[in-house]
């Protein structure tokens, strides 16, 4: 397996570790529950490094022609310092991968891509680039999320020394750090998985070790895999290879928000068509009982009407919950359904939100 470069700083303090996309990551360093409620109430931290950052190069217009064509959402829509959620979407219109793309200066952006295709994303990439931007795949670093509601007054203290301007950034923004080795672009951005004011920091690895011992010395809570697919299922957050894949469209995949129908790309054809299928949705249980990916969701009369993409038990509202993939007709809000549950029919009501708010903090209008 692979590893991060804070391998054993996790092993130190403890870290059951488990293999993740490749990579040997901690699952837990104790109570999933304390983890959880460190971030929904004070400031927990996450090694995200087995993420896959890629940095663009080449004129302003060849880059924004280039994400263009290969995503979903309109990338010329972002401005220098702003950070989009997309979608890299292929000829047959599933998707490649879910991305988050940061528009640094005007001959830089970088994307961030799921650690279990990178290598798919570099290749599509690669094949695609027509207008000859410079592809440079991260090495050397560490990258972390901070998140909770105490993640900015935890955070700024140990990063203050840098020059940018820490209490100017909001959600989905981004600024680029002084003081790098110049071994690869440290950049901060209000990001995040968890549905929480939150952040991203992207350093190289000898900043970045340092910066995960000056957490731990505030008092940064480590959290591991457990406790972040439960918070961000709590706000419906899909994850690649639950609910989002290449054989599905956004569309399918209940992130059609994303499709900007007025611009062409690659598979557009094929997804427009694909609008009205079924989708993934999140879903609250009404009865007791704790669904699981792959459980069968059916009608009151045994129908089968799709499956369970995730599902876990939620501390915020003691009840099982998920995310699941439901045939057209049963997508739509307080829509209930039945999740089959050791041999019962349990029952459920779809949401096309979550019902959770956090607290991200966004910019005033």
């Amino acid at each position: 397996m692979k590893t991060t470069a804070l391998n054993q700083k996790h092993k130190d303090i403890k870290a059951k570790m488990v293999e993740f996309a490749g990579f040997e990551m901690p699952i837990s360093y104790g109570q999933i529950k304390d983890e959880y409620f460190a971030v929904r109430q004070a400031c927990g931290m996450f090694d995200i490094s087995h993420m896959a950052p890629i940095i663009l190069q080449g004129k302003t217009e060849d880059l924004t022609s280039f994400l263009n064509r290969i995503t979903c959402k309109e990338v010329t829509a972002i401005s220098k310092g702003e950070v989009q959620y997309n979608a890299m979407i292929n000829h047959q219109g599933g998707l490649v991968d879910d991305i988050t793309i940061y528009y640094l200066n005007n001959d830089k952006f970088m994307v961030i891509a799921n650690a279990s295709n990178r290598d798919q994303v570099l290749d599509y990439m690669g094949a695609e680039n027509k207008e000859s931007v410079e592809i440079k795949p991260g090495e050397n670093y560490i990258l972390l999320a901070v998140q909770g509601p105490k993640a900015e007054q935890t955070l700024y203290p140990l990063l203050q020394k840098k020059e940018f301007s820490f209490h100017e950034i909001y959600y989905y923004e981004c600024s680029e750090l002084s003081n790098s080795s110049g071994e690869f672009t440290t950049m901060l951005s209000r990001t995040g998985y968890t549905g929480e004011d939150g952040f991203e920091v992207l350093l190289n690895t000898e900043d970045g070790l340092a910066l995960f011992d000056s957490l731990l010395d505030v008092g940064a809570k480590p959290c591991g895999l457990a406790a972040r697919d439960v918070l961000r299922l709590e706000v419906f957050y899909p994850l690649y290879g639950n609910e989002l894949n290449i054989e599905r469209t956004p569309y399918e995949s209940g992130i059609g928000w994303l499709v900007s129908p007025d611009k062409e790309f690659n598979g557009k054809d094929i997804v427009i068509e694909s609008k009205g299928n079924g989708s993934v949705r999140g879903f609250l249980m009404l009865e007791d009982g704790v669904p699981r990916k792959d459980y069968s969701i059916v009608t009151a009369d045994g129908e089968n009407i799709g499956s369970v993409t995730s599902g876990s038990f939620s501390f915020q509202w003691n009840k099982g919950f998920g995310m699941a993939n439901l045939k057209k007709g049963y997508t739509k809000k307080d829509t209930e359904i039945f999740i089959e549950i050791r041999g019962q029919k349990k029952p459920a009501k779809v949401y096309a939100k979550s019902p959770y708010r956090g607290s991200i903090k966004r910019r005033p209008e």
